[in-house]
């Protein structure tokens, strides 16, 4: 992953998070994310009781899509596939609250669902690149 990447995804804290619903529809919802580098993955906490959440309930994987930067200012961005699931896991809930502490005061909700996703694919395109526009992609 290039610096240039990280850093992009380290400066944003909003992207739009697409997911695969049981009928084959997409369903799209701007969440906060979080990521850690090593292995390459984005959590998101959101409610149970949220569409997005329907695809993964009884430890179902969903095909998913993730796209972070949408400032036509800023004119970088990244888009992701991959493939979501909940987690109950520590790690990644301490990846989330790491990220959004303020958030941990209110975490203990037993409708709390934490979503890891994992790329199986990713683009980082910068318009405004110094040499013109930069396209990186696995």
């Amino acid at each position: 992953m290039p610096e240039e990447a990280l850093a992009f995804l380290t400066a944003n804290r909003i992207g739009v998070i697409s997911v695969e619903m049981p009928n084959g529809a997409p369903h799209g919802a701007t969440v906060h994310f979080a990521y850690q580098k090593d292995p390459f993955t984005f959590v998101f906490l959101t409610d149970r009781t949220y569409r997005k959440v329907e695809p993964m309930l009884d430890g179902k994987e969903a095909r998913t899509s993730f796209v972070v930067g949408t400032d036509e200012a800023q004119m970088k961005t990244m888009q992701l596939d991959g493939i979501a699931r909940l987690t109950d896991s520590d790690e990644h809930k301490d990846v989330y609250f790491e990220r959004f502490p303020e958030k941990q005061a209110k975490a203990g909700d037993p409708d709390d669902a934490f979503i890891v996703f994992t790329p199986t694919w990713w683009r980082y395109t910068d318009f405004k690149a110094s040499g013109g526009k930069l396209v990186v992609e696995s």
